[in-house]
């Protein structure tokens, strides 16, 4: 009668088998938990940017009208000849218009992703987000779209609005509200 002695070849390599089938199963759990977390935060720093603007808008509701645009994260707005903001200790007093200038500079901007940069490149937004201010009334919608790591459906769904690139990666963030001047 013979007696085993240790592990044959094959029992090595069959558990080998099932311990890198199982690594692999936690890598892409890691991997996808990953890709989660991010589309979360996007989604975080879009409606943030959103309900920035709308403070912003609230705080300027004479030129609500003015503030209606598709195109803000484009980089169009050039840096107003005087900043609305706290300068060496002192708050620079803005008119209306002053103040709606420096908005729009300003989300602009934060929808670049210019206050965070490595070199020349921003790396302070998600790609391709882009601001939208749709105005009717004193009706305001803010919609912020970017381009989403996985492809799933268009972020739009069944709206038709053009804020953003249309394809299967866009998200989007809609907010709406009533702005009532002097209130």
């Amino acid at each position: 009668m013979r007696r085993q002695q240790g592990i044959t070849l094959i029992e090595v390599l069959v558990a080998a088998v099932v311990i890198t089938v199982g690594l692999l199963g936690v890598f892409q759990l890691h991997l996808t938990a990953k890709r989660g977390s991010f589309e979360s935060y996007n989604y975080t720093q879009a409606l943030s940017l959103a309900s920035d603007v709308i403070e912003r808008i609230r705080v300027n509701p004479s030129r609500l009208a003015n503030y209606a645009a598709i195109n803000y994260g484009s980089g169009s707005y050039t840096l107003p000849s005087t900043p609305c903001h706290e300068s060496g200790g002192a708050i620079n007093r803005c008119t209306p218009d002053q103040m709606l200038l420096w908005d729009q500079y300003l989300w602009d901007q934060q929808l670049l992703g210019t206050d965070e940069r490595i070199g020349e490149r921003n790396l302070g937004s998600p790609a391709n987000m882009t601001g939208c201010i749709y105005v009717s009334g004193n009706d305001v919608e803010v919609v912020v779209s970017w381009r989403g790591m996985n492809a799933t459906r268009d972020g739009a769904g069944e709206d038709s609005s053009n804020c953003g690139s249309a394809d299967n990666h866009r998200r989007m963030v809609r907010v709406e509200t009533v702005i009532v001047e002097g209130v």
